[in-house]
């Protein structure tokens, strides 16, 4: 099953980030610390695989997914400031992937 979050309005009701690769675990791990020390509700997903997971953010109401991906890079940027020493190499995307559907 899949889903499309970017709505037709450019808007959307949650931001996925992925995290794969090798150091997957360590990663989400630091990146969930971050939401916790920001009170950012989020839940962890592992992926069908096994090898990485979803961090998921849901939204009461539609938000720009523009903002919705600002809020991901800033918690992505929160995180290599506590701990730079990960890098955050696992990281592979946003969902939603754009800001626009254009």
């Amino acid at each position: 099953m899949g889903v499309y979050p970017l709505l037709q309005n450019e808007t959307c009701y949650f931001l996925a980030v992925d995290f794969d690769k090798q150091a997957w675990q360590e990663d989400v791990k630091a990146f969930m610390e971050t939401c916790r020390t920001e009170n950012i509700p989020a839940s962890l997903e592992r992926s069908r695989s096994g090898n990485g997971a979803h961090v998921w953010m849901f939204f009461e109401n539609p938000v720009p997914a523009a903002k919705a991906r600002k809020l991901g890079s800033l918690l992505m940027t929160r995180t290599l400031d506590q701990r730079p020493e990960i890098g955050l190499d696992s990281f592979d995307r946003f969902f939603p992937n754009q800001d626009t559907a254009d």
